[in-house]
């Protein structure tokens, strides 16, 4: 672009001219009332004509390095004419206009829309004269018809307008918004490869509109999503296809999201290193049939603020029961109406929430299976106004169905979640789970949303659990501690040790073996209708844990004898003697506080 010509030039510039200092021509009673008749200094004019001629000289200077001849022709008409068709050159309505606009115009322009003007793209551009090859975006980088490279100037952020989003619920806007990502992944050039440049991005601002997508959304790195009271809207075809990915280097401060009966957002990768900043998300609408996911976290290592769902088979999934999620710390999360409203799985572990609610889930709230290490408070509670039957299952929380669980630390609280009130529904069902302490609210207090729903069931034990594992029982009026199982570790009811009713099985005597298995039960309820030689007593209590158990003998009538085993230790070495009258009990009991190396013997009844 060449400059123009300029004929208003300054005067009195040199170095000591004829003119009043400042502070004289301040104080000058000429500047209020004008000069009246008579003679009039020079300096004091001089001073008046520099003022204005500085100013009308730096003005025109300006012009002309716009390409505005200002010449000094007395012609303001023509002066009029250069200056508006330099100003209607330098402000374009639109990127069409922008493409035909001349590289040997003026340097720099302002585009006032995308389509038109005022509809939220454009912004300021300038032409990048040392640029030729750079590829046309349809956003921050615009080439004219003749080759030039019309850069836009990018502030803290960028908006899908900018790249030709229309934001009004019928467009489908996927086009724009991956060419946005991919132009602000371009201009962060973050490296995420280094550790130390994954905080580093540019927002993508989606404002107070409806943006629909047909495909699916990857945000890549160096994108942070910003939601500033804009929706987005999936219709992606596959109801199991993310709406919206993120990877590694990308972060999200706000979202919200219509998965319209698909599928939500995927934040991460399968064994990535993430280091994510995730915001407030909100994820509407997510469909209920099998494989469809309201929100899903992979990789390591996340910060959330606050994540809602409504809907899902799975309302969140940490881990896709394959691949983990590692080092998470998340303030708040809540599922609502999902099929299963939370699950931690494949290998997911080092997991810290400081509250999760579970929404009427309609087969089971709370799922942990093969992972570990994760702790904080969660509550499970059905809602009967939302016309959910919840958990189905029978249980509102299951750890451990398939994999191991371990190190958990967890505040669980469950009410209202029974298929039938007050027939049917469980708070717990634990198996396979080990080194945990588990505090469990098992409540049927009333909601404000209703307890059609009320639980009779504290906690059901499965199998594979492990003597390493605290389970502390508050259980309010109607509802059974421990429900079913066998009930191993440590177990407390409300902070308290209270009475409860002991398991009994009756093992029998085969080929004079007797096994008790101290897991089955504490009381064994044996016909002795043969001589016993070999008593096998298997898993005790560890080493440190104090283990009883009680051994009832029915007599059939003939004399038997018993081989006892030489751990068991009876007072002055002394071993009771048998009834032998038929039907007659022998109660004996038994205590070891070293992991069964030793018991002592007690005869707590005979001939009874």
């Amino acid at each position: 672009m060449s400059a123009g010509v300029n004929e208003i030039l300054p005067f009195a510039i040199g170095s000591t001219p004829n003119v009043d200092s400042q502070v004289v021509y301040a104080a000058l009673p000429a500047r209020q009332s004008g000069f009246q008749t008579g003679t009039a200094i020079s300096a004091e004019m001089n001073k008046t004509w520099r003022q204005s001629a500085f100013m009308a000289a730096g003005l025109a200077q300006w012009l002309a390095n716009q390409g505005v001849d200002v010449p000094d022709d007395t012609n303001l008409a023509g002066l009029t004419t250069n200056l508006t068709t330099w100003l209607r050159g330098a402000v374009i309505p639109s990127i069409a206009a922008l493409r035909t606009r001349s590289k040997t115009g003026t340097s720099n322009c302002f585009v006032t829309g995308y389509y038109a003007a005022n509809d939220g793209g454009g912004g300021e551009y300038f032409y990048d004269a040392t640029d030729t090859t750079t590829a046309d975006n349809n956003g921050s980088i615009i080439v004219g018809a003749d080759g030039g490279r019309w850069k836009l100037v990018v502030g803290r952020y960028l908006t899908p307008e900018q790249f030709g989003a229309k934001g009004d619920g019928t467009t489908n806007d996927y086009t724009a918004i991956a060419n946005a990502i991919a132009a602000i992944t371009a201009l962060v050039g973050q490296n995420t490869g280094d550790l130390t440049q994954r905080r580093r991005y540019l927002s993508l601002v989606f404002t107070r509109k409806n943006y629909k997508i047909s495909t699916q959304v990857v945000v890549s790195a160096g994108v942070n999503i910003v939601c500033d009271g804009g929706m987005i809207q999936n219709l992606i075809a596959s109801t199991t296809t993310f709406a919206m990915v993120f990877n590694a280097g990308s972060h999200c401060s706000s979202l919200n999201l219509n998965a319209n009966g698909g599928c939500g957002v995927q934040f991460g990768q399968a064994s990535t290193f993430m280091d994510s900043l995730i915001g407030d998300v909100y994820i509407a609408g997510a469909g209920t049939a099998t494989s469809i996911i309201g929100c899903r976290f992979l990789g390591t290592r996340f910060t959330i603020n606050s994540v809602v769902v409504e809907g899902g088979n799975i309302g969140i999934d940490f881990g896709n029961g394959a691949s983990a999620v590692r080092v998470v710390s998340a303030d708040s999360i809540k599922s609502v109406k999902a099929v299963s409203g939370m699950r931690f799985a494949g290998g997911t572990e080092h997991i810290s929430l400081i509250l999760g609610l579970i929404d009427s889930p309609s087969l089971v709230g709370l799922y942990i299976d093969g992972a570990r290490s994760i702790s904080g408070a969660v509550s499970v509670f059905g809602d009967d106004t939302s016309g959910v039957t919840p958990c189905t299952s029978g249980y509102a929380i299951n750890f451990g169905a398939t994999g191991a669980v371990s190190d958990l630390n967890l505040n669980l609280t469950v009410n209202n979640t029974a298929i039938t009130d007050v027939a049917t529904g469980t708070a717990l069902l634990v198996a396979n789970t080990s080194s945990s302490n588990i505090n469990l609210n098992a409540s049927r207090a009333t909601l404000t949303t209703g307890n059609a729903h009320r639980i009779v069931g504290g906690v059901v034990y499965g199998s594979g659990n492990a003597e390493t594992m605290t389970i502390n029982i508050k259980a309010t009026t109607g509802v059974t501690p421990i429900a079913g199982g066998t009930p191993i570790g440590n177990i407390a009811f409300g902070g308290k040790l209270q009475s409860t009713s002991e398991v009994r099985t009756a093992p029998a005597i085969s080929g004079g073996t007797l096994t008790l298995d101290l897991r089955a039960a504490n009381l064994f309820d044996v016909t002795l209708n043969s001589n016993i030689t070999n008593l096998v007593i298997n898993n005790p209590a560890p080493t440190g844990n104090a283990q009883g158990f009680t051994l009832v003998f029915t007599n059939d009538g003939t004399a038997r004898a018993v081989t006892w085993p030489a751990s068991i230790k009876w007072p002055n070495s002394i071993a009771p003697v048998f009834s032998i009258t038929s039907g007659k009990k022998d109660t004996f009991v038994f205590l070891t506080t070293d992991g069964g190396a030793n018991y002592g013997g007690f005869i707590a009844g005979q001939y009874q």
